[in-house]
């Protein structure tokens, strides 16, 4: 049994140049020339120029080859037949060219611009993640072999007061468990602690004791002297 299309016209894709081909498939996709600039990095002019099939005005084909792939990466379509299909179509212009002596000038190709992707911003958050977690390490680190800071900014060494108290202030690591004569002393979310001491007259020996997670130590022993307030006291009267 014969069947007959009636009122059916097969479109003659094949007559299309390559340039036609790639307008075709485009519009028949819905895609702007600025959707296919973000995916494939071709700029709008050279995409322009390639549905134009203004082949003076492109750069060399190294480079023509290499937005062909791209392109055809993108919207699916056989690199090599595109390839090729440029190859032919160039040849044909340049015998056609052959008989114009006149110089052709060359535009200058230059690469383009850095263009931002999801790819590229999923590998920029792995890179501040991997740094992140290598800033944590080497910090870690330095807590493990080094001792922790610690420094007293009052009462100097060697002081000599004349009051029953001292305030003893410093600052040391905010982690860090501090001790005064072995007794804890409270440190803020900075690292700054500040506390009261009860003295005796005569010679007193403050020891500061820092001593962070990784059992880190580090020590500063304070010497005090502090008068009799009694003999202060009669000498002033007298």
């Amino acid at each position: 049994m014969m069947h007959t299309r009636i009122g059916f016209t097969r479109k003659k894709v094949e007559s299309l140049t390559l340039g036609e081909k790639l307008k075709k498939i485009r519009q028949e996709y819905h895609i702007t020339l600025g959707e296919v600039t973000k995916q494939t990095g071709i700029s709008v002019k050279y995409l322009t120029l390639l549905e134009a099939g203004d082949y003076q005005a492109l750069p060399s084909d190294v480079y023509v080859r290499g937005f062909l792939r791209s392109y055809a990466r993108f919207i699916g379509a056989d690199e090599e037949a595109l390839v090729k299909c440029y190859e032919r179509e160039r040849n044909i212009y340049t015998n056609l060219q052959q008989g114009d002596t006149t110089p052709k000038k060359r535009e200058v190709f230059r690469s383009p611009r850095f263009i931002v992707t999801p790819r590229v911003l999923i590998a920029l958050a792995v890179g501040v993640l991997l740094l992140g977690g290598f800033w944590y390490l080497y910090r870690e680190y330095q807590a493990f072999v080094s001792a922790p800071y610690l420094v007293i900014f009052e009462p100097s060494n060697g002081a000599v007061i004349n009051g029953s108290s001292v305030v003893v202030r410093g600052r040391t690591d905010s982690e860090s468990m501090l001790t005064i004569n072995q007794q804890p002393v409270v440190v803020n979310g900075v690292g700054d602690f500040s506390e009261l001491i009860r003295l005796q007259t005569g010679v007193n020996t403050l020891t500061v004791l820092s001593k962070n997670k990784f059992q880190k130590e580090q020590t500063v022993t304070l010497t005090i002297q502090v008068n009799d307030t009694n003999t202060t006291d009669t000498n002033a009267s007298e």
